[in-house]
């Protein structure tokens, strides 16, 4: 079932009432902005409370869902890894895409590579620019856990940096993915 991002009540002024107090007319300033800097955020067409209000009610953002969508993504670290998913879902609005992932390794990959993992949308980053993210990925064998921020190791696949070797995860600490090793993370990103 959808959810619904309708409005609950908004307040409003009545000119025939009292004057209201300056918390209420400070509270009704900070709706009607906030109101303004949401729809502009999300569909630059719509550029009034009056507009935003309507459209969360009808639920017409267009690109904006509001809800999250399955994805389960693909792992290689030289050969292609499978896993379960124990969690992998993402959320678009317009351009912007919020992943967000949870998987076990049920295989094994090759020492001394980077382990990738797809994202739902390609990116608009350039190959090992970072993205906003951060992952960790959790050496069973080992019980060693690294983590660190993400960079793009290409316009559909990210991959955990550690900032202490200046390396992928995979390459330096040198290990190979297998069975029982988790990978979890979450990145936010502008797509093509």
């Amino acid at each position: 079932m959808a959810k619904s991002l309708a409005l609950q009540s908004i307040p409003t002024l009545n000119p025939d009432e009292e004057e209201p107090s300056a918390f209420d007319r400070g509270v009704l300033r900070v709706i009607n902005n906030n109101f303004r800097s949401i729809a502009l955020a999300l569909n630059g067409g719509l550029d009034t409370a009056t507009q935003l209000e309507a459209a969360l009610e009808n639920n017409t953002f267009g690109a904006f869902t509001g809800l999250f969508a399955d994805f389960g993504p693909s792992l290689s670290q030289n050969v292609a890894l499978t896993s379960t998913v124990t969690h992998g879902r993402y959320m678009t609005i317009g351009e912007l895409v919020i992943f967000n992932w949870h998987v076990t390794i049920t295989s094994a990959g090759v020492a001394n590579n980077a382990i990738l993992i797809t994202v739902p949308a390609l990116m608009q980053q350039a190959t090992n620019n970072p993205v906003a993210g951060v992952a960790y990925y959790y050496d069973a064998s080992a019980g060693a856990t690294y983590s660190g921020p993400l960079l793009a190791a290409s316009n559909f696949q990210v991959y955990i940096f550690n900032h202490n070797s200046g390396a992928p995860v995979g390459v330096n600490p040198n290990f190979a993915a297998a069975n029982t090793d988790t990978h979890s993370g979450f990145v936010i990103y502008e797509s093509v």
